[in-house]
């Protein structure tokens, strides 16, 4: 993504902030369109109808000016958003508070009011929350946002939870001491986060906001002002933005409106209101003309080209600026799709293109063409692109086009708005802390179906084909090359891209033609086959099914997703099945059909028909099953099972989908092999393993041999027969109608065994002769950090209960880490541990260690936590850290089994290996019973004097940070 990279710095990995994210409707136009958020243009008058408001959110406003928005949502049931989002970010701070903003971010959790210190924190874990899933935050150029997830049963948290948000807005401690730790918590962040997507990030961002304030406001902030942070700087920033008038709070779940509006103004009405420092400029000023620019790097493995209109938009409030929004969608999408099948026909010498209509930043907004070219063949693709394009300009498009987009659109949003359609809780509040920020509307499914209805009626062809041109015409306009370094002679200048645009202007092109779509994917009914044996599961309060051809069939109705189903299928043995001499080529096989599709309908036209239904499944080759994965709406369950009928009766490998995959894999293969990280990763890993690896990175002559014919052989080997596979099934389905579908258009296949067998291939650690671990050394970095990885591994028993119980080592282990390596010693910004015992192909036990840190410091922090890991096999765990772990477990396992997903994967799972069900579904039996003596025993056991290997990666140089 060569336009600029998020900027928001969240405590942990979240949904990145600081980006615009689109209404509703436009999310779902943006999945149709591969594009991103639409704005409007800039209008001479807003004077036709506002869009219409939510009318599921209670809005108002404080007499101190605090905003506050509260939506009733049933999902999750028991519990309940909050949000304090703050519209100040470090596009306020001044030259000397660059990072200040983010600074303050952090100390939110480093003394408050009500809680001094870590008190936050040790409250919400003791209340069996979890840092990074129940509480959060972000920091973003324009605005700082955050979140407390609280459930609803305990009334008391749903109290403090209150104290926090109006602790967070007018009562930050500051401690000088707290200061002090947290800067190199934040130093280790931006060494972190300092990497390549970060350097060419701020190259493009430089190009694309020149003359605004944007480029110089990274939220990270500079590490100077960082290190240089005391309570007068950081309190100075906190009183001149934290002001009641850039607030909102914002409250979603299954809660009362009216007991929610008593408790904001209880909490939040008595800060006094003040004025707030004068907010600085959002103004992205447009530059005329033409800029190319060249942005090369060491790091980077693929070369891209992003060509932008750039245009002043403001934030959408009117139907007539919904119009034009989706308009420009409609066309956007249509041109998208000429594009892919172009690209797939290899008409189009590239790899990868899309167009879409995105905002930037304030309201500079662009209509973006970006390409992937090959390898020595730039001007050839921008030239055909370019050549797409003016098709569009000089022809416009298909009527055709049109009423296919308009479609696929309706079907999407038609399903979004169905009345049981449930969306959660935290999606509500992302929208709404959206809307507060930026402006532009806030509209629910039914209001943008509505909305759509009215505007879709009127929109013609010439309306398309006026949108396009349009946003082609603009004067300011900007070509990037983002290329590795090593391929720099491959970009273009300015001449040489306006000669090969004026060149495509002169050429004689001929208008698009559209072969008719696809109405139907099975023509003729199949025979079907019947369900001959039905049988309740009792432990999963659902039943099994088996078709007359031997297809067994597992379904699992539920109410977590009404109108949603996922469906799983697997077929034991995998790539574990497979010689080392085919390992690698029957790896690609499955990838390769999903690319050409079936029963000659290629994967373009495929795309066509399923355009708007929301139904996807696709096959792959995993490690030790084969599998069949997808799911979607209810509604089009038939459609699902017709193309399992077709991936199996029709399977195809068409010569277009291996020539573009073989030519997409050379690229990056040869790229690769620049890449010294990625080199010294693949080498570490074989160097760590026995002389059973066979995971070496793809090398061209591994695509020498590969033939469609060879590839389909190796499909058609593993994907034999749906009765070599069971069917998992779970949503909000009704089982017998999802077997007779299944007997429908699976049960008159033949029969065929399942021939393939999981086999441990003996891959292992080597093992470790002396009492240290052994370590891997590599350099080559670009940026001053150092990365850490160890890796740990012995041969151990599988048990279903100690998989419960290691679960709970890991998190005592990974809060020690957390308290010890981070908060105290500020050497990591982030650290955790992996623990676990694995069933196949071998059961082992496996332990795993990540962070980033100053390359100065690899040297204290590798012993340290080493240490710390054997330390809890001879020491144990306290039992006040079991009883924390053991309530965060269960909060997260009340939550994950309200998820179709957490039953597909322990349903499916548990048959796959032939496990007892019962005895799978009896983890928060196990989590309630353990006993400290238990899991002091579980981690002498295994981690005791534990040794494997570490990977250090280092740069070039070790100067001084």
């Amino acid at each position: 993504m060569m336009y600029p990279p998020e900027t928001a710095h969240p405590c942990t990995f979240l949904p990145p902030g600081g980006k615009r994210k689109a209404p509703f409707l436009f999310f779902l136009i943006a999945l149709l369109t591969l594009g991103g958020a639409c704005g409007t243009l800039k209008p001479t008058r807003q004077a036709t109808a506002p869009l219409p408001m939510s009318e599921q959110v209670l809005t108002g406003t404080l007499a101190n000016g605090l905003r506050y928005y509260i939506r009733q949502n049933p999902t999750p049931k028991d519990r309940v958003e909050l949000r304090l989002n703050v519209r100040t970010g470090s596009l306020n701070e001044t030259e000397e508070e660059r990072g200040l903003a983010h600074f303050v971010e952090h100390m939110a959790f480093n003394g408050i009011r009500h809680f001094e210190h870590n008190e936050l924190i040790a409250f919400l874990e003791e209340a069996g929350l979890t840092f990074g899933a129940h509480t959060n935050a972000y920091t973003a150029t324009d605005v700082t946002n955050y979140q407390l997830s609280i459930p609803l049963d305990r009334p008391e948290l749903l109290n403090k939870a209150f104290l926090v948000l109006g602790d967070w807005a007018d009562g930050l401690l500051f401690d000088e001491g707290e200061i002090e730790k947290e800067k190199g918590v934040i130093v280790e962040e931006w060494r972190m986060r300092d990497g390549v997507r970060k350097r060419v990030g701020d190259k493009s961002r430089a190009v694309l906001l020149s003359g605004s304030r944007y480029p110089l406001r990274d939220p990270i902030g500079l590490m100077p002002v960082v290190k240089g942070a005391n309570r007068p700087l950081l309190k100075g920033y906190y009183d001149a933005n934290y002001t009641p008038d850039r607030m909102a709070v914002v409250v979603v779940g299954n809660i009362d409106a009216t007991e929610m509006k008593e408790r904001i103004e209880k909490a939040m009405g008595g800060i006094a209101p003040r004025k707030a420092r004068a907010a600085a400029s959002k103004e992205v000023p447009l530059t005329p003309g033409l800029r190319v620019t060249t942005i090369t790097d060491p790091e980077l493995t693929a070369g891209t080209v992003a060509m932008d209109h750039f245009f002043l938009r403001k934030p959408t409030t009117t139907c007539e600026g919904f119009k034009r929004d989706l308009t420009e969608q409609l066309a956007f999408a249509a041109f998208n799709r000429r594009v892919r099948k172009k690209i797939t026909d290899r008409e189009l010498p590239l790899l990868r293109a899309f167009a879409r209509v995105t905002n930037i930043r304030g309201d500079l907004h662009t209509a973006r063409f970006m390409a992937r070219p090959v390898k020595g063949n730039v001007s050839e693709g921008l030239s055909g692109l370019y050549a797409e394009m003016e098709r569009v300009r000089r022809f416009g498009f298909l009527a055709e086009e049109l009423t296919e987009q308009k479609s696929a659109f309706k079907k999407a949003l038609t399903e979004a708005a169905r009345p049981d359609r449930r969306v959660e809780s935290s999606d509500h509040a992302a929208a709404i802390c959206e809307f507060d920020t930026y402006g532009g509307s806030l509209t629910d499914p039914n209001q943008d179906l509505a909305l759509y209805l009215k505007a879709a009626g009127t929109i013609t062809t010439a309306d398309l084909n006026q949108a396009f041109r349009r946003l082609l015409a603009p004067e300011s306009r900007s070509v990037i090359f983002t290329f590795p370094e090593k391929r720099k002679a491959e970009t273009l200048t300015k001449p040489e891209i306006m000669n090969l645009a004026a060149k495509v202007q002169r050429e004689k092109l001929s208008p698009y033609t559209l072969a008719p779509a696809i109405t139907a994917l099975v023509t003729t009914p199949p025979k079907g086959g019947d369900v001959v044996k039905a049988e309740k599961i009792p432990a999963i309060e659902g039943q099994a099914f088996t078709l007359s051809n031997g297809t067994r069939l597992v379904v699992k109705p539920t109410a977590n997703a009404p109108g949603e189903f996922l469906i799983r299928a697997t077929a034991t043995g995998g790539l574990s099945s497979v010689p080392d001499a085919d390992y690698k080529r029957v790896s690609m096989a499955a990838g390769l059909v999903n690319q050409s599709g079936f029963a000659g309908i290629p994967q373009t036209e495929l795309t066509r028909f399923l355009a708007g239904r929301d139904i996807n499944v696709s096959p792959s080759i995993g490690a030790n099953a084969t599998l069949f994965s997808g799911g979607g709406a209810t509604s089009e369950a038939e459609t699902l099972f017709q193309m399992l009928r077709l991936y199996f009766t029709a399977p195809e490998v068409s010569p277009k989908a291996l020539s573009i995959h073989k030519a997409r894999m050379t690229q990056t293969i040869n790229a690769r092999a620049h890449d010294k990280k990625f080199c010294f990763t693949a080498d570490a890993a074989e160097a760590r393993h026995n002389d059973k690896f066979r995971d070496q990175p793809l090398a061209i002559g591994d695509l020498a041999g590969l033939t469609p014919e060879v590839l389909l052989a190796d499909y058609t080997d593993f994907f034999v027969s749906p009765s070599a596979f069971t069917f998992t099934v779970v949503g909000d389905v009704t089982p017998e109608k999802i077997a007779n579908l299944a007997a429908r258009y699976l049960g008159d296949l033949p029969a065929a065994a399942n021939k393939k067998n999981k086999v441990d291939r003996g891959l292992r650690l080597k093992a470790v002769g002396g009492p240290e671990s052994i370590r891997i050394t590599g350099k080559g970095d670009l940026a001053d950090r150092a990365s850490v990885s160890a890796f740990y591994e012995f041969e151990a028993p599988f048990s279903h209960k100690q998989s419960v119980q290691i679960s709970i080592l890991r998190r005592i282990l990974s809060r020690r880490l957390r308290l010890s390596v981070r908060e105290e010693k500020g050497g990591v910004y982030s650290i955790s541990a992996k623990l676990r015992f694995q069933a196949e192909p071998a059961e082992l036990f496996k332990a795993s260690l990540s962070f980033t840190c100053d390359p100065h410091r690899v040297d204290e922090l590798i012993p340290l936590t080493e240490g710390m890991i054997r330390g809890m096999g001879t020491t144990g765990v306290t039992q006040q850290e079991m009883e924390l772990a053991v309530k965060q477990s269960l909060t997260t396992l009340a939550q994950v089994e309200k998820k179709d997903r957490y039953w597909l994967n322990t349903i499916s799972t548990t048959l796959d290996h032939g496990w007892d069900l019962d005895e799978v579904l009896s983890r928060e039996q196990v989590l309630r019973s353990t006993t400290r003596d238990e899991l002091n025993a579980l981690a002498k056991e295994a981690l005791t004097g534990i040794k494997g290997y570490i990977t250090v990666y280092t740069p070039d140089t070790r100067e001084a940070s």
